[in-house]
């Protein structure tokens, strides 16, 4: 023993040492995030372990040993696939058992008459399951001959499922197959095996196996509350083994407590196991081994727990344990084992746990066939339950462990996550969130289809560190201790090759990862996506997607760039005590659950009302500019938006977006009141004549149906008048957004509109011709799956979901899952409802006690008579007969009916009319009470019969056949057999030692009491009660009445017999959900006005010792009714779970605070006196039986209330989906834009500048007003209005509502390519502009941008505040105005007629007129006359602004300068026009002069050319320049009227410089002098146009585009290029480096020629003193000109003088007076000569005049030639 004993340490230390082994080359990291989900905040870990190859799940494909019985061919099973149902069963061998006979009976109709699918072996199949009524899908596959078992594997997409099967037909919603996996959160599998037993809830309460041909039958029902379930379906065999031939050898027992058992051995327990036992078993395996154990749930679940720690084998249970698998019915345990080294054997210890009390059925098996799935092989929500059990985390230093081994049971804190590439632990929905842990509602039925690619070789998971909900703050984790947390796999994992991934890893450290642009876009794309399919989600998907955006911003590439964000913000915190409603996260429950403003719990007992509270606020400082400067392309762009995301960050902490509760329950609340309002007008008017029927229906010849008091009408009448309550009373919005839906919205009147929703809302139903009656029609019933409605108050049934709920339930509070349920008759069975006409309330199906009128029918066929004695005015009840007449006169000789009018057309049958022979006596001595009078104790008799066998006692009815168990008297210790329909007489008579029993010999005390309070109610072996009394005279009825406490009194709920005393306690169950008001204990408690009773008797002492309070009885009359209760507080309670909308309850405010919130004060129970209503009498005929058989109901259209309320109920949902986009807009628009805008230009991989090109207008919210009622919006400080009439008629119309910042109309500064002479007047900032370019006016405040989506508005009012200082002395008038394109900054105004609100806002209503921008669409009757057309204003975006203006802001024009400027520009144009057109003169005669003569080319001529084309160039830019069309940004027109006039400038005066330079340096002429001229100036002034075609071409080229201007919020400042700097220093610098040459050159030159004509002026005639003082002349003043010209390019350069007078004389002194000069000394015109010669004569002058040939002529020798070559020098090389 002590040998044993040191073995099993060893081996148990060798196994610790194992499972504490480090992984090897694995590598692990995490990050830490706080993340608001659906206005919850949780701080989690997302962790990720690194692998170098891929992760496997074990899958096991396994059954126990067996042997299969032959295939039946004889009778072979039935096929109920498509194949066999197409084929029939006509040809089955009669020896077989005939098909579907079981289901057919249980469920009316055939398997084949069923909707389901074909599934192939092996094919894996995708499934969807909506959410409404029949919310399953069935599949059938037909099984193959041969010895298998199968295994059908049920993966999720999307939502939550059950599945189901069986061999035999089943309705999956009626939880009827024998094989069910209820846990909603697995990777579920069924196995079906040859020998496992299955149990049969369907047929005849026996197992049976799982036989392996057949049929089989797979149910997937959707269990997601309003998520639809998206799945994936296979089927494949699994090889039977059969049992060794030979016997296995007898395993050994290796512990004491512990059965061994075989490998491939199977258990079978059929006793009843206690509850809570625990089974223990081992197994011995000799090699590594997958071992699978299995259990099929029988009587009730079993779970299956194993170890295979043998040193904690002591502890070894259901709570301590190393696997296990726990899931609702069937679980599947699969693990790999292995001896350890050096080791022989390894032996596995489990243990079934019996959760109830069971007989128990499981295998345990290595055989069989197991594959291997990759862990990304998976949807990401089977894939991430897959994983549960895998592994667990453990804090090294504490030994805590976390586990999670049942993702539908206890993984609330550690979350082993499907692997993603973006780590995403937050879906599926992490469990802490579920009804096993904090059970916030708001996340059941929370489904999408995630779009995130798996991440190979990777292990994921999840760490709740803490959670905060509802203002509670719930600590998990403490985050110091994540350094020493390790993850430890456990056997359930494995590589490739097989082997275990056993060990431990360290989690790592914690990493920040970087934002990166590029995978940041890709889920900013996602969210966009999400965004936009928002406008079509359902009430069902709604939650899904506002999840998934919540999610979205938890990956790391979209929170890493939203934490690298706000780490470039400066931020504080402060506290300070104010007194408010907010409500602060605590982790004080104490406090919480007290605090009415932040426990909803706590409002039932308070008001919230501001207190003092310390508030918490985070604070905006400012930017972080040295990070900015450091981290982002453009610094300033980034300190505007971030300050615009900083709003966002300090916004969170108050949820500014929130949509409140009251905004949430408008339209449903709207939509539920109507229609329980109008569902009196789907039910017949009350009526004693038939006049009464045309009073209550004008305008018909309706009849009043005398036997019930209701008037006659056809079903669709009342169902069109039903539609037509609801269109007149039901919000406008709802109703328009119906009509849209359907098409109608074009319809005006409300009748056509009825009838158009009535036929579109047709489907066949069970319909009574006259009326609406409940029974027969579809119906609602609100239900639980559960069976607990007997616990609860009477179910709630309805011909729709909108019928309410009369009394509070607390069984609706959230504990069991409720849904509206339908039930129909379907064709077959609605057409064979009957009566027999003849056999009178005997002939009724009440009577038979069945809806089947098979029997009926055949009884009323047989022996009828030809005539009967009664009355058949009812068209739906039965015939009254009276038999005791055989004819005629007999019959209707003064013989009457009385008819009590119940007002009802639920009513079938009457049982109790009596024939009068006076109609008075109907009137007189009978009719009804709308009340009783009084309560008896029930008159129930029995007769006791002692058994005839006292040892095995049993009961037999008249035939002999068993019906019912004995009744055993404890007291006589006897058996007796009841029969309550022998009376006393023959009870005592023909039976021997026989007791008869009455309950009405019980008086009124006894009766209450249940006649034996310590025995129990059933101890006098009759269920006696009391019950109410009914009043036969008006005197008894009217004083009688009904105090409504009775209504707690009259259900028989539990065992709780009706009308028993009850023992209140106070309400102090906490919350059954999240956020809840608080209830009573479920199925122990009722709720009630005065607390909580229990369901169990106990008497008056032991409830007041107790802390009860004893409430006896209901009132008896109307004083006690009033006085015996106190007032108390009456509202809705909204609590999340099943409640009914608008729901009321009594709480436990007290009066003040009652009225703070708006509800009603008021006493709990009220007095209804009694109402005599007089029978009617109606006289008996003799009637002819011609067709005995009235059919009562028949199939066919009708409106389908359901789906005609569905309707309406789309519409709520989605306005209210309309609230939660605004809600998310409203928090995402800023944040969003700007992470966008910021991931781009400060992350890794941003593209600089152009990152803020696109900033979008933030969206505030949308809204969709309608026609009625009136809807304001408020924005910023701003309101938008829209009236009533806003909007057209039966229209609803989407808007969002941005805003638009004012900076986008900052003044903007351009540079053009050189300095211009002069410079514009720059508008102001927030200058706005007309189409002409003029200013008009400015921005006051930031805008407000409208995005309208369907045509409707016709005019909405808008008012701002004005936030920038007014300019009224030059913008006189406040209007608003409308973007017309922002990048010129044109507005149109509106011309508004401006008011001012209370809040000194201006206003302006907006219409179609005043937008300038709208459509005409057609009006209600679509005319073609345009006075019934509708003028709406357009869909698409458009900008408002607050703005000043002038008042001609239509006609006002481009002014760039004032009226003085404009006058210098034009009388400059003027004289360079002079200029031109004097140079053009000259251009003319040279030109006649080629005409007329020889004349050849010379240098005069180009220079005359060269300064007309300057001097027009330069008058026409100064002309054009004032009118505004030339700009100073850089354009061809600024190259050729600025830049190439000052190039041809220089060509003029470059000419005269090399003349000058040839004149200065010759001593004679030579022919060859005028040719070295001419290729001087040419070479010079090709350099000169290269030079400038250089320039333009470089600057024009390398422009740079418009620079960034942020979204509008920075202003722009055009740059130029560095290429654009070099060209246009270099051009500068080449102007004043000409100007300042040439000048030079005029000195110099001029001073050379001037000496030489002085040293020949005393010489020479008076021609060579002329010439000298011209030279003078031009030298002075061409050379001032051009050093001025230089000064001037210098200044306009580098100082950019605005003042047009500088401007104005430099033009004149440095190129007029230059150009005027060589004008004038160069004049070619003899002018003089006109008077003494014909034009033509001076033409042709020769060398016989003096002209410039004759200088021509070279004399060499003579003073004439030496003067005359030096004095007309630049004449004769110029006409040279």
């Amino acid at each position: 023993m002590i040998r044993r004993i040191v073995f099993l340490f060893f081996f148990a230390t060798i196994l610790k040492i194992i499972n504490c082994e480090e992984l090897k080359n694995v590598n692990s990291n995490y990050t830490i995030k706080s993340v608001n989900l659906l206005d919850t905040n949780i701080k989690i870990v997302s962790g990720s372990i690194y692998f170098e190859e891929p992760i496997y799940l074990l899958e096991s494909y396994t059954c126990p040993n067996a042997t299969c019985e032959p295939y039946p061919t004889t009778c072979p099973p039935c096929d109920y696939t498509h194949k066999g149902c197409n084929k029939g069963y006509s040809d089955r061998p009669a020896e077989c058992e005939p098909c579907d006979t079981q289901f057919s009976e249980r469920f009316l109709y055939t398997p084949c008459q069923m909707s389901w699918q074909d599934i192939e072996l092996g094919v894996e199949t995708q499934g969807f399951v909506d959410t409404y009524y029949q919310s399953y899908k069935l599949y059938r596959f037909y099984t193959s001959s041969e010895c298998v078992g199968y295994k059908i594997t049920f993966k999720t997409l999307q939502g939550y499922g059950e599945i189901s099967s069986d061999i035999y037909p089943f309705y999956p919603l009626a939880n009827g197959a024998a094989r069910i996996v209820q846990t909603e959160e697995c990777d579920a599998s069924i196995i079906m095996c040859p020998s496992s037993p299955a149990l049969n809830n369907t047929y005849a309460g026996y197992y049976r196996q799982q036989y392996p041909y057949g049929t089989v039958h797979i149910g997937i029902k959707n269990m997601g509350s309003g998520s639809d379930l998206i799945f994936k379906l296979l089927i494949e065999e699994i090889p039977i083994i059969p049992p060794s031939p030979t016997p296995l050898p007898t395993c050994v027992n290796v512990h004491p407590d512990y059965q061994c058992i075989n490998d491939g051995e199977e258990i079978y327990i059929p006793q009843l196991v206690p509850v809570n036992t625990f089974l223990k078993y081992s197994l011995t395996v000799d090699t590594c081994k997958n071992i699978t154990i299995s259990n099929v749930v029988l009587e009730n679940d079993v779970d299956i727990f194993a170890t295979d720690d043998i040193l904690n084998l002591p502890n070894f249970s259901n709570l301590n344990y190393k696997w296990s698998s726990t899931l609702s019915l069937d679980d599947n345990l699969i693990i790999q084992i292995c001896p350890n080294n050096n080791e022989k054997n390894k032996t596995l210890f489990f243990g079934i746990y019996t959760f109830y009390e069971s007989d128990v059925y499981f295998y345990i098996s290595s055989f069989g066939k197991y594959k291997l799935r990759d862990i990304t092989n998976n949807p990401s929500l089977s894939g991430t339950w897959a994983l549960a059990g895998t592994s667990h985390l453990e804090v090294i230093k504490t030994g805590k462990i976390f586990l999670c081994e049942n993702y539908d049971a206890d993984c609330t804190i550690y979350l082993p996550s499907y692997p993603r590439n973006l780590l995403n632990p937050l879906y599926p929905v992490p469990s802490v969130y579920g009804d096993r842990s904090l059970n916030v509602p708001k996340f059941g039925g929370i489904a999408f289809n995630e779009s995130n690619t798996p991440k190979e070789n990777t292990y994921q998971f999840g760490l709740i560190i803490s959670l905060t909900v509802d203002g509670i703050t719930y600590n998990y984790f403490n985050e110091n201790d994540l350094s020493s947390t390790v993850l430890t796999f456990k056997n359930r994992l494995v590589y490739g090759n097989g082997t275990l991934i056993v060990g431990s890893k360290s989690i790592g450290n914690q990493v920040f990862p970087d934002c990166q642009y590029k995978e940041f876009s890709k889920v900013d794309s996602t969210f966009d996506n999400i965004l936009k399919s928002i406008d079509n989600a359902t009430s069902s998907t709604i939650g899904g997607l506002r999840y998934y955006l919540d999610v979205l911003s938890f990956v790391d590439d979209y929170n890493s760039c939203q934490q690298m964000a706000e780490r470039l913000l400066n931020l504080n915190q402060t506290i300070s005590l104010k007194n408010t409603t907010l409500c602060t996260a605590t982790s004080d429950l104490t406090n919480y659950f007290n605090d009415p403003c932040c426990s909803f719990y706590a409002t039932f007992k308070k008001a919230c009302k501001p207190r003092l509270q310390n508030i918490t606020t985070i604070n905006f400082i400012n930017v972080n500019s040295d990070k900015v400067n450091d981290q982002c392309s453009f610094p300033d762009c980034t300190e505007s938006v971030l300050n615009t995301f900083s709003e966002t960050v300090v916004g969170t902490q108050f949820d500014q977006c929130s949509v409140s509760q009251d905004e949430q329950n408008y339209y449903s609340d709207s939509l539920y009141k109507v229609f329980r309002s109008c569902k009196s007008t789907i039910y017949s008017s009350t009526c004693k004549v038939d006049s009464d029927c045309t009073k209550a229906y004008p305008g018909s010849n309706y009849t009043c149906n005398i036997r019930n008091g209701l008037c006659l009408l056809p079903f669709s009448d009342l169902e069109l008048k039903f539609i037509q309550c609801i269109l007149l009373n039901i919000s406008t919005p709802l109703k328009t957004d119906v009509l849209l839906a359907f098409n109608l919205s074009h319809i005006q009147d409300y009748e056509n509109q009825s009838i158009e929703l009535y036929n579109r809302h047709l489907s066949n139903d069970c319909n009574n011709p006259i009326g609406i009656s409940s029974w027969a029609r579809k119906s609602f019933s609100y239900s639980s799956s559960t069976f607990t409605n007997l616990n609860c108050f009477p179910i709630v049934v309805g011909l729709d979901q909108s019928t309410p709920s009369e009394i509070y339930d607390s069984c609706l509070a959230g504990v069991n899952v409720y849904s509206w349920l339908v039930e129909a008759f379907n064709e077959d069975s609605c057409n064979v409802l009957a009566r027999c006409d003849w056999m009178g309330s005997s002939g009724t199906m009440e009577w038979y006690n069945t809806y089947d009128t098979t029997k009926l029918i055949n009884d009323c066929l047989t022996n009828t008579p030809d005539y009967f004695c009664g009355d058949c005015t009812d068209p739906l009840r039965n015939c009254y007969v009276d038999n005791n007449f055989n004819n005629q006169s007999a019959c209707e000789l003064n013989n009457f009916v009385c008819y009590n009018q119940d007002h009802s057309n639920d009513i079938i049958t009457n049982f109790d009319l009596i024939t009068v022979n006076d109609p008075n006596e109907c009137l007189e001595n009978y009719g009804s009470c709308s009340v009783s009078c009084g309560l008896e104790c029930s008159q129930y008799t029995g007769c006791f019969i002692p058994s005839l066998n006292q040892t095995n006692p049993s009961c037999f009815d008249a035939n002999n056949n068993k019906t019912y168990s004995p009744w055993f008297d404890s007291k006589s210790s006897i058996y007796y057999c009841i029969d309550i329909s022998i009376d006393n007489h023959t009870c005592s008579t023909n039976y021997i030692n026989s007791i008869f029993k009455n309950c009405g010999d019980f008086n009124y005390n006894q009766c209450t009491y249940c006649n034996d309070l310590e025995n129990g109610c059933n101890s006098f072996g009759l269920a006696c009660g009391l019950n109410e009394i009914q009043c036969t005279t008006k005197s008894q009825c009217e004083s009688s009445g009904k105090c409504d406490d009775s209504l707690y009194f009259q259900y028989y709920i539990g065992n709780y017999y009706p009308y028993q005393p009850k023992c209140l306690y106070p309400r102090n169950t906490k919350a059954l959900l999240g956020n809840s008001l608080p209830t009573c204990e479920y199925g122990t408690q009722i709720d009630s006005p005065l607390g909580c009773f229990n369901l169990s008797l106990i008497n008056q002492t032991t409830c007041e010792q107790s802390g009860g309070k004893w409430w006896n009885l209901p009132a008896i009359n109307q004083l006690q009714c009033e006085n015996n209760y106190n007032s108390l507080c009456y509202g809705i309670d909204r609590s999340p779970g099943y409640l009914l909308p608008l729901t009321f309850r009594f709480n436990e405010k007290n009066q003040d605070d009652c009225n703070f919130d708006q509800e009603i004060w008021k006493k709990p129970f009220s007095w209804v006196g009694g109402i005599w209503t007089p029978s009617i009498s109606v006289p008996l005929k003799w009637i002819k039986n011609n067709e005995p058989i009235t059919f009562i109901t028949e199939y066919g259209p009708s409106l389908d209330l359901g789906r005609f309320f569905t309707s309406f109920e789309n519409a709520a949902s989605s306005r209210t989906n309309l609230l939660y986009k605004s809600e998310i807009l409203c928090r995402t628009s800023n944040s969003k834009n700007s992470l966008e805008a910021l991931s781009c230009g400060c992350s890794i991989d941003g593209n600089g500048d152009r990152c803020y090109d696109n900033l979008d207008t933030p969206v505030l919210k949308v809204i969709k007003p309608c026609y009625d009622p009136s809807s304001t919006q408020i924005f910023n400080d701003g309101l938008l209005e829209f009236s009533m009439g806003s909007i057209d008629e039966n229209s609803c119309v989407s808007i969002s509502i941005g805003q638009i910042f004012k900076e986008t109309f900052l003044s903007k500064k351009v540079i053009s390519l050189s300095s211009t002479f002069v410079s514009f007047d720059k508008p102001d900032d927030y200058s706005i502009f007309n189409n002409k370019k003029a200013v008009i006016g400015k921005l006051l405040t930031d805008g407000i941008n409208l995005e309208i989506f369907d045509n409707g508005v016709i005019n909405f009012k808008i008012c701002m505040f004005g936030s920038i200082s007014r300019n009224s002395k030059n913008n006189p008038y406040v209007d608003f105005g409308y973007l017309e394109n922002e990048n010129q900054g044109q507005l149109i105004p509106l011309e508004c007629n401006i008011e001012i609100d209370n809040y000194n806002r201006y206003c302006c209503l907006i219409n179609f007129e005043n937008s300038n921008g709208f459509e005409n669409i057609g009006g209600i009757n679509n005319s073609t006359n345009d006075s019934n057309k509708i003028n709406f204003i357009s869909i698409g975006k458009r900008s408002y602004f607050l703005i000043e203006r002038i008042s001609n802001w239509k006609s006002e024009t481009f002014k760039p300068f004032n009226k003085s400027s404009s006058a210098l520009l034009y009388i400059l144009a003027i004289l360079f026009c002079l200029m031109g057109i004097y140079g053009l003169l000259h251009l003319g005669f040279f030109t006649l002069q080629k005409i007329l003569s020889t004349e050849p080319f010379k240098l005069v001529h180009l220079l005359f050319l060269v300064l007309t084309s300057f001097s027009l160039i330069r008058s026409i830019y100064f002309f054009v320049l004032p009118s505004g069309i030339i700009t100073e940004t850089t354009t061809v027109g600024n190259y050729i009227l600025v830049v190439l006039p000052t190039f041809l400038y220089f060509t003029a005066f470059t000419i005269v410089i090399v003349i000058w330079y040839m004149l200065s340096n010759a001593s004679s002429f030579s022919n060859d002098i005028y040719s070295r001229i001419n290729t001087m100036v040419l070479l010079i002034n090709i350099v000169l146009y290269l030079v400038f075609i250089i320039i333009v071409i470089v600057y024009n080229f390398t422009k740079q585009s418009i620079p960034p201007s942020c979204g509008g919020r920075l202003s722009i400042n055009l740059k130029q290029t560095t290429p654009q700097n070099a060209v246009s220093i270099f051009y500068a610098v080449l102007q004043a480096c000409l100007s300042l040459a040439i000048g030079i050159a005029f000195i110099y030159y001029g001073r050379q020629i001037y000496k030489k004509l002085s040293a020949l002026s005393t010489k020479v005639s008076q021609t060579a003193n002329k010439q000298r003082n011209r030279t003078f002349v031009i030298t002075v003043l061409c050379s001032t000109g051009f050093v001025l010209h230089c000064i001037f390019i210098i200044i306009l350069v580098s100082v950019n003088p605005s003042n047009i007078i500088f401007s104005f004389i430099g033009l004149i002194v440095t190129e007029m007076i230059p150009v005027v000069v060589l004008l004038v000394t160069n004049n070619q015109i003899p002018i003089g000569k006109y008077t003494r010669k014909s034009i033509k004569s001076i033409i042709k002058m020769k060398s016989s005049n003096t002209s410039s040939t004759d200088l021509t002529s070279t004399s060499t020798s003579t003073v004439d030639q030496l003067n005359s070559s030096t004095t007309k020098s630049a004449s004769i090389l110029l006409h040279k």
